[in-house]
């Protein structure tokens, strides 16, 4: 994804990030990068705060970047769940370590 890209996407998309308190977004995370869904290190260019709201889920098989050390809610585990209605509890909870 080209940085007009990414910047153009950050701009239509700031308000409703902003809005947010907890995000899930698709990515890739393969060697090539596809164009259909957002890569994962386009991803990591989103400001810190936006990253910190996000779930990642929808990637590739093998080997994921460290997606909390850049800053990221983590990945989606299969089978994971996660309880919206307790969204502020949720985000107490979601700290926690082993999940």
């Amino acid at each position: 994804m080209s940085t007009a890209l990414i910047e153009g996407l950050n701009a239509n998309l700031s308000s409703s990030y902003a809005g947010a308190g907890l995000i899930f977004h698709d990515c890739e995370t393969g060697k090539v990068k596809t164009g259909i869904h957002s890569h994962y290190d386009d991803l990591a260019q989103l400001p810190a705060a936006t990253r910190a709201k996000i779930w990642l889920y929808g990637y590739q098989p093998g080997e994921l970047p460290d997606a909390v050390a850049d800053g990221f809610r983590g990945f989606v585990r299969p089978g994971q769940r996660f309880d919206l209605s307790r969204h502020r509890e949720l985000e107490t909870d979601l700290a926690l370590p082993g999940l």
